[in-house]
């Protein structure tokens, strides 16, 4: 398939470019300033590392879901024989098991104990995106490795939610000021800075809302928004 020509050189443009250009950003333009002096070798070094797994993983991810569809047609085929609709079915459904991952890792203290790790930062930039337990990663992979091909993720839709996804969160962890206004209009459709920066607040009711990862319905569906109107945040957990 057309995939695996062009799914590591895109994708990994699309990382590195977007990695990159946050990061000249925050630099330049920074939402907090004492956070530019966190932009170490060391965190360099990680994240490519990390943007790395996440390319290779990525592709052997979708390589598995294409290997197990010539065995296994899952629900989105059986719904409906149209390409595009099961795209758009897998599209949907992948944001939807990202926000439902995300909230009962804050329900659950035997998943918390992990996902604890990426909120004790006391300050956001870039990196913090790739700031997660080990163990909280593992979880994630082995129940989506069950659940993807039963709901018969198309592997297409999964490379593209991949690449959209994290451009979003590199740029909702970053220490990027867009300013209110424009803040204020992306959450509207996507995770914005704001929203995600008040995920991160030492604030219980704060940092229990705000789950999406990439669109910002899902909150509002399931009555875990919390409104971002330019609130002072203290970040980390108490």
């Amino acid at each position: 398939m057309i995939y695996w020509r062009w799914w590591i050189p895109l994708f990994g443009f699309i990382m590195l470019f977007g990695f990159s250009i946050i990061y000249f950003i925050e630099w330049k333009r920074p939402r907090l300033q004492q956070l530019q002096h966190m932009h170490t070798i060391k965190q360099w070094l990680a994240g490519c590392l990390n943007i790395f797994a996440t390319i290779v993983s990525g592709w052997f991810f979708a390589s598995y879901l294409f290997f197990i569809s010539g065995y296994f047609t899952g629900l989105f085929a059986v719904l409906t024989h149209n390409i595009w609709l099961q795209r758009l079915y897998s599209f949907l459904f992948l944001d939807a098991i990202m926000y439902a991952w995300h909230r009962i890792n804050h329900i659950f203290p035997a998943l918390w104990k992990y996902h604890e790790l990426h909120h004790k930062e006391k300050e956001l930039n870039v990196f913090s995106t790739f700031h997660f337990h080990p163990k909280e990663i593992i979880i994630s992979t082995t129940w989506r490795a069950v659940l993807l091909p039963l709901m018969g993720i198309e592997p297409a839709a999964l490379l593209a939610y991949n690449a959209l996804f994290f451009a979003v969160i590199l740029f909702h962890h970053s220490n990027f000021n867009i300013g209110y206004k424009w803040d204020k209009f992306l959450q509207l459709f996507i995770v914005s800075p704001g929203l995600h920066h008040l995920h991160h607040s030492v604030i219980i009711r704060q940092s229990n809302s705000n789950y999406g990862s990439l669109f910002s319905f899902w909150d509002k569906i399931f009555g875990s928004h919390t409104k971002y109107n330019q609130q002072k945040i203290e970040y980390g957990v108490k």
